[in-house]
């Protein structure tokens, strides 16, 4: 009511009308992280583009919007965001709906690269990274 009563028009969500510009830093990381995404999904597809989601084992191309790359450790934390154990191809059922399928992506991580490898991977995610642009820059050459 408080925003009809001042004439403004209420919109679904939570996102403002006129967000603020991105800043090159933030501009890097979305890049970073689509070129993450790609190379992610790539890797795990097959000779005719289609891969299996790491949770759930349907099957679709790794580019049609069916299979995206989840990750297990959520991309707020910079640590691990573009950790390779951090992304793999999802359905958009076990990313979304199931908001990651967690419990059968720790045991899948487990299977995929043992329990050592997957404790230090939640171990790194446990330390602080502020990542500078130069950082970022560094990281989109690894990538």
């Amino acid at each position: 009511k408080a925003c009809a009563s001042k004439g403004y028009k209420k919109l679904g969500g939570s996102k403002p009308l006129n967000p603020a510009p991105r800043t090159d830093r933030q501009k890097l990381i979305r890049e970073l992280d689509t070129i993450f995404s790609i190379n992610r999904r790539k890797q795990f597809a097959d000779k005719e583009g289609n891969c299996k989601c790491f949770t759930c084992d349907r099957v679709d191309s790794w580019n049609g919007g069916v299979i995206a790359l989840g990750h297990f450790i959520t991309r707020s934390n910079m640590c691990v965001r573009w950790h390779p154990m951090n992304g793999h191809p999802q359905c958009f059922e076990c990313n979304v709906i199931k908001q990651g399928n967690i419990e059968v992506y720790r045991e899948n991580l487990i299977r995929e690269y043992g329990i050592e490898k997957f404790n230090e991977f939640i171990n790194s995610s446990k330390e602080v990274c502020n990542y500078t642009i130069l950082d970022l820059e560094e990281i989109k050459k690894k990538l």
